[in-house]
């Protein structure tokens, strides 16, 4: 039954990671309605880069239930990041430590033209490396760290996010509660209410309508 639950506790864990990396609007709870978190994708909107009619509703209180507006999918280039960059920079005086992205968007970001100049020293006789990605950018207003995301696979997003004003907050906390037998078996339940807060999304940036 430990094991189980353990089990549980971590499929809840990828559940609000997926919650949290996706466009998806908020729910505002009321009687007999549920409430549902929103993601990044709504949560981000001072520095939400779009195409064609894309748009991410500003909010200023209460939950971000409105979804974006659909807009024109455009492939992920080093001139969209340099430029979430700089709207970043100009709103709050530096850049997100981190930028969050699918697989595929990290292998277009380690064919940006910079990484064609690294080279690796060869010694010893040893054989040489062929270097064929990035984990950090260098931007003009400080460095960003490249964290590829399994969960993003098939995002149209990407998320540069500053960890110091982001976190999780808990109504319920992780918990089993033992439920009525049936018959010869035991079972009990895990839950979690819980959802993102960004504490100031102007320090973060998201770069919206990519193709997969």
């Amino acid at each position: 039954m430990g094991w189980l639950q353990a089990k549980g506790y971590k499929e809840l864990q990828r559940d609000m990671e997926a919650a949290v990396l996706s466009i998806n609007p908020a729910v505002a709870g009321a009687t007999a309605v549920i409430p549902k978190a929103g993601g990044l994708g709504v949560l981000i909107y001072t520095n939400a880069l779009h195409n064609g009619a894309g748009a991410t509703a500003a909010h200023t209180s209460g939950a971000p239930t409105v979804a974006n507006t659909a807009g024109t999918a455009r492939a992920f280039t080093e001139t969209l990041l340099k430029t979430a960059a700089q709207n970043t920079f100009n709103a709050c005086g530096e850049v997100p430590q981190m930028i969050v992205m699918s697989a595929s968007h990290k292998q277009t970001f380690s064919g940006f033209t910079g990484i064609a100049a690294n080279r690796l020293d060869v010694k010893d006789g040893k054989q040489g490396r062929i270097i064929g990605g990035a984990d950090i950018y260098m931007s003009d207003f400080g460095k960003m760290e490249i964290v590829p995301h399994y969960i993003m696979s098939g995002a149209t997003e990407v998320y540069g996010l500053n960890t110091e004003y982001g976190d999780t907050v808990y109504l319920r906390s992780y918990q089993t509660e033992e439920l009525g037998k049936s018959g010869d078996s035991d079972r009990a339940q895990v839950l979690v209410d819980a959802t993102f807060r960004l504490r100031s999304e102007m320090c973060c940036f998201a770069i919206k309508n990519l193709t997969a």
